[in-house]
Order: structure tokens, then C-alpha cells, then sequence
């Protein structure tokens, strides 16, 4: 079953479509990839619980820019050790980070949220650079192995 969840970016409300929470489901039936925010994969139909304020979980999206720069940078470096196998290049670098800020701002209707919906799409659009930009920085000094990855994940 799937819960609605609002979030809370620079002390408001952010207006985004329903952003549904799997919270209960049988382990046996779902694989869970080991990458940060993955969702598990189920076999099986998922509900929806109705997209209602008085049903819907809080999440405080980082209260501050601060914390929000913080962890774009703890999780990419966690994100480049679980990526050690994808390659990144020019492309990647020059537009995932757009897609990703048009899929928040246009998609996702953070334009709705005025200026804290183009900071929310931006920050979408900084990770995506940071992470590709430490992926190949990372290739090109070949700097992360693939014996690496338990004991990052063990520091998290």
C-alpha cells in the first residue's frame, strides 16, 4: 500500500503531484535495488490510500538549503560507489541535469511553488551535476573499485 506524502522545502508546503510512499508490502514479494531514494520493486497490484491532507505523511524536505547541500553532497559520494559499472560522459553531463530540473519544475508542477519550487528544481538539477561530475571525476582517476562499495555503505 502506497501513502500520500507532502513535502516541506524552505518552511512550506512544496505543490507537487501526489508523491506516494510504499510503506507496506511483503518483503517476500519485492526487491529492492541498493541505491539511495530506490523504490522496491513489487509483484503484485499496488493501492493508492486517497491523496487527502489528513491521510498524507510530512516529510520535512530539508528545512534549510544548508542540510539540502549537505546531503546532495554525502549521498552522491554514496550514489558514485554503487555506480562504479555505469559510464558517464559529455551527453549526461549536459543534459540529465536539465531533464532532471524539467521533470520538478514542469512535470513535477513545482512552478506552482513559486520561488521555492525553482530552488527545489534546482537542487534536482545540482545533484544530477554533482553526481555525474564525481562519477567521472571518479572514472578518470579510477578511484573507486568495486571492493570499495560494502565498506562506504557500512559508513553511512
Amino acid at each position: 500500500m502506497a501513502i500520500p506524502r507532502r513535502n516541506m522545502f524552505m518552511g512550506k508546503y512544496i505543490t507537487d503531484l501526489p508523491d506516494y510512499q510504499l510503506r507496506f508490502f511483503r518483503q517476500n514479494l519485492a526487491v529492492w535495488e541498493p541505491i539511495i531514494h530506490s523504490r522496491p520493486k513489487i509483484k503484485g497490484k499496488i493501492e493508492n490510500i486517497p491523496n487527502k491532507k489528513s491521510l498524507s505523511l510530512i516529510h520535512l524536505d530539508n528545512p534549510v538549503i544548508r542540510s539540502r547541500i549537505e546531503k546532495i553532497n554525502r549521498y552522491t559520494d554514496y550514489e558514485v560507489t554503487k555506480r562504479f559499472d555505469r559510464n558517464y560522459g559529455f551527453f549526461d553531463l549536459a543534459f540529465r541535469p536539465a531533464f532532471f530540473f524539467m521533470k520538478s519544475y514542469i512535470f513535477g508542477r513545482g512552478f506552482f511553488g513559486g520561488t521555492r519550487g525553482l530552488a527545489k528544481a534546482y537542487m534536482s538539477m545540482v545533484y544530477q551535476i554533482v553526481l555525474i561530475s564525481k562519477k567521472i571525476e571518479s572514472d578518470l582517476m579510477n578511484t573507486i573499485k568495486p571492493t570499495q562499495i560494502s565498506s562506504t555503505h557500512e559508513q553511512m
